[in-house]
């Protein structure tokens, strides 16, 4: 693993990164983006590319931006709530279409979960 630290895997806000770590997980599990291993069309984004979460910072992630293994990823296979994260009320997470919102922790897990999903035609409008 490395110690280099790289300032576009750390959140400006976050009090304690450890070198060589990301604060910024890719989202997985069931029917998200990041599903599995195969190659994803923009079309198969059907609940539409800026309402489809695909990663979340987290405060103290543990996780090494260099890890070539699955440990970088938040499994939102399940309605859950947001991690922990850096910021005082909430979370920075990106979106599909390459944009980046403030998501408040008072999302519902069942909405986190809706915007995890790439097609589960929920009819969800991101915060």
């Amino acid at each position: 693993m490395t110690r280099t630290r790289i300032p576009l895997f750390l959140d400006p806000s976050s009090p304690s990164s450890s070198p060589g770590q990301t604060d910024y997980l890719f989202v997985t599990g069931k029917g998200t983006v990041f599903e599995d291993d195969k190659n994803l069309a923009m079309s198969a984004i059907t609940d539409g590319v800026s309402n489809t979460l695909v990663m979340v910072e987290v405060e103290n992630s543990g996780v090494n931006w260099a890890e070539p293994k699955d440990s970088s990823v938040v499994d939102f296979s399940q309605p859950v709530p947001l991690p922990p994260g850096n910021h005082p009320g909430g979370n920075m997470a990106a979106f599909a279409d390459g944009s980046v919102r403030f998501l408040p922790k008072n999302v519902a897990p069942a909405v986190v979960r809706a915007m995890a999903t790439k097609d589960g035609n929920e009819n969800v409008l991101p915060p």
